[in-house]
């Protein structure tokens, strides 16, 4: 009877263990809700065991509780062993009868034997052995077989007797075999669990990894296709499917059959990458590389590809050669000098052969900066580099020698820069070397004809001023000369032009007409040729620097009336109208009144010998500055504007088509403008042609009171 009620609470726990599976399907191990529902079961069937228990006296019952409660503990730990016991014995209790003593003390031995064992094997797994289960098991069944001591007295005996045998051999070997059970129930649920996340988490780096990556077979069986394959192509895992990997991305027959030999080839092993172009959906051309492996999956050879687009690598790799072809070919040397003692090469590009060097010869050798630099500049080549890396320069520009390994000098302009770390340590230089030879060579042969050009630029400069200084000698003691030659000619020509006089006003006795004649003739040309020995004196002793300047206050409104009464005559005597035009209000004003009457009888008089007709007016105004400004305006022929500054040119006369030769020396406007400057004023002209000219002269307005 005992052995056929541990069969069905065997079956009992057949079916706890199957739950048992359902619940660490639903719920992840040590997890409150495992715990729970854990509980929840045991202690159910701890329930259902003592519903059909085995009655083997009156009010004991024989059951698996113990079995139930100590794996319980065991799986569940503390809180599914104290749930699934709590149930057992509030079940128990309100059973009743003589044995309830007894089962609440082997639920709670069973329980807490199995939670102790709970946290040894998480500690020693060799626990989870069958051996030590066995162990185990007898362990709380002799505690079992312990505790009927709690039982009457009368039927304590028997009882020990009826179940010592069926407790101490069935019950541990049915605690292992349900132990085991559940052990290979946890055991395969966390491989398969563990599986799962693998797969997990090798599905999440397939798809988030930029590298292409595919698993398919030959006939156009694909098993993995990830997104990076998709941005690759452009097609998708249906797409692929239904046409074929090599029909859509090979449009073309030879290039497609190319793309399966190579495929082939390299499911053999003989070929484990390869770079090939691809036809991408929208019709672009992109070269991608294939890394292909044989995977025997099943029996079945598959191929697994890692795909990645090295388009841009690919024309990486040609810009940098492009790049180094450039440099190759270009007059510039690019260099990276390393940062430490003297400088080692740590790259210099092909172009460097035009120095006689080869570029990986450098580079193997880690050619050293100063062995390149001529002995003669390296310490002035070191020591302006230091100073400008303690300046932080950010751009480093040097000329000096190098030689070659001929021993040829080679002249360079150095043009490079400092690479810094993320510290501000200057890790190397980079930079370009250009060959200068060329044009230092010029600027040397240009330095010395430079040298010789000053040379003689100097000693004719000496011969010059030797010149200059005898031809100011000799134009001073000309103007010396013409001044006394001057001086001395006025005696004479005043004697002539005095008894001329006499002689013109019949003073002297009458005279006939031809004599009247002649006499006025003398007397004309002698104050001509009076005039003419003025000017040269004048001249002359404005270049000597002896002209006298007196300056005293005047009236300028009253001197321009002045010259406009004397000349009116004149005027008159060709028909000519002469106005004055006088808008000024002013005092008196300090200057040498004799110099400007002078400037002004001579512009007036030029005025009225070069017009043929219409007027000549005299103007005075005050100017916006306190200047005062004198002006003579005709309307005689004009000056050419090419001819307005040649007329103060000494001796110039200028000859205009109808206009009559004029009798003057051609000194008056230099004696002009020159007076105009010893007063600290100025003369100016404007003139158009066939209107007429007009001639202004200013006075400064340190002249006003």
């Amino acid at each position: 009877m005992v052995v056929l009620g541990l069969i069905h609470n065997i079956a009992l726990l057949i079916t706890l263990s199957v739950v048992h599976q359902l619940i660490l399907r639903q719920w992840e191990r040590h997890t409150i809700g495992h715990h729970v529902f854990s509980g929840l079961l045991y202690g159910s069937v701890a329930i259902a065991g003592m519903m059909t228990a085995v009655t083997v006296a009156p009010g004991v019952v024989f059951d698996g509780r113990s079995i139930v409660l100590a794996v319980a503990g065991f799986f569940g730990g503390p809180v599914t062993g104290i749930l699934a016991a709590a149930m057992a014995i509030a079940y128990r209790v309100w059973l009743g009868s003589a044995g309830v003593t007894m089962g609440v003390l082997v639920i709670v031995t069973s329980a807490a034997l199995g939670v102790a064992l709970y946290y040894l094997r998480r500690r020693y797994p060799w626990l989870n052995r069958p051996l030590p289960l066995w162990l185990f098991g007898m362990l709380v069944h002799l505690v079992m077989l312990a505790l009927t001591v709690t039982l009457p007295r009368d039927i304590g005996p028997d009882i020990r007797a009826a179940i010592a045998a069926p407790v101490l051999i069935l019950y541990p070997i049915g605690f292992v075999l349900i132990a085991r059970l559940m052990l290979d129930q946890e055991e395969r649920i966390e491989r398969d669990r563990t599986l799962r996340d693998s797969e997990a988490r090798f599905r999440a780096i397939i798809e988030q990894t930029e590298q292409g990556i595919s698993l398919a077979k030959q006939d156009g069986t694909v098993a993995v296709y990830n997104d990076a394959m998709e941005a690759i192509s452009g097609y998708t895992l249906a797409e692929v499917r239904e046409h074929g990997w090599f029909n859509l991305v090979y449009p073309d027959a030879v290039r497609r059959a190319e793309a399966v030999r190579l495929t082939t080839e390299a499911l053999n092993g003989d070929l484990p990458y390869v770079e090939f172009p691809i036809v991408r959906k929208d019709g672009t051309e992109r070269v991608v590389g294939f890394a292909t492996k044989p995977v025997v999956l099943s029996g079945e050879t598959w191929a697994l590809s890692i795909m990645t687009d090295v388009t841009e690598r690919r024309l990486a790799e040609r810009r940098i050669v492009d790049l180094d072809e450039i440099l190759a070919r270009s007059p510039a040397v690019a260099f990276t000098w390393g940062n430490s003692e003297g400088w080692p090469l740590e790259f210099v590009s092909r172009g460097v052969t035009r120095f006689g060097y080869d570029a990986a010869t450098l580079m193997r050798e880690k050619f050293l900066h100063s062995r390149l630099i001529h002995p003669d500049d390296v310490e002035r080549v070191t020591r302006e580099i230091a100073a400008y890396l303690d300046a932080d320069a950010i751009n480093i520009e040097l000329e000096y020698r190098i030689l070659t390994p001929e021993g040829e000098t080679r002249w360079v302009a150095d043009q490079s820069w400092p690479v810094r770390g993320t510290d501000g340590t200057v890790n190397s230089l980079q930079g370009v070397l250009i060959d200068i030879t060329a044009r230092k060579t010029a600027e040397i042969e240009l330095a010395r004809h430079r040298d010789r050009l000053e040379e003689i630029v100097e000693e004719r400069t000496r011969e010059l001023r030797e010149t200059n200084r005898l031809l100011e000698e000799a134009n001073t003691a000309k103007t010396r000369f013409l001044a006394n030659m001057s001086h001395e000619l006025r005696t004479p020509m005043n004697s002539i032009i005095g008894f001329s006089g006499i002689l013109v006003q019949g003073l002297a006795g009458n005279l006939n007409e031809e004599q009247h004649r002649q006499a006025a003739m003398i007397n004309r040309s002698g104050k001509q040729l009076l005039t003419l020995i003025n000017d040269i004196l004048d001249v002359a002793k404005v270049e000597i620097g002896a002209t006298e300047i007196t300056r005293a206050p005047f009236d300028p409104a009253a001197l321009l009336y002045e010259i406009a009464e004397n000349m009116r005559p004149l005027a008159e005597t060709k028909h000519l109208a002469l106005n004055v035009a006088c808008t000024y209000s002013g005092s008196e004003i300090i200057s040498d009144a004799m110099k400007v009457r002078q400037i002004l009888f001579n512009l007036t008089g030029n005025a009225i010998s070069f017009t043929d007709s219409g007027a000549v007016t005299l103007t005075l105004e005050d100017s916006g500055d306190g200047s005062v400004t004198y002006s003579v305006a005709d309307t005689g022929p004009g000056i050419p504007s090419e001819e307005l500054e040649r007329i103060f040119e000494p001796f110039v006369q200028l000859q205009q088509p109808g206009v009559a030769k004029s009798r003057g020396t051609g000194l008056g406007l230099p004696l002009c403008r020159q007076f105009a400057t010893l007063i600290g004023g100025e003369v100016r002209v404007e003139s158009e042609v066939g209107v007429g000219t007009t001639f202004i002269l200013t006075l400064p307005p340190g002249s006003r009171f």
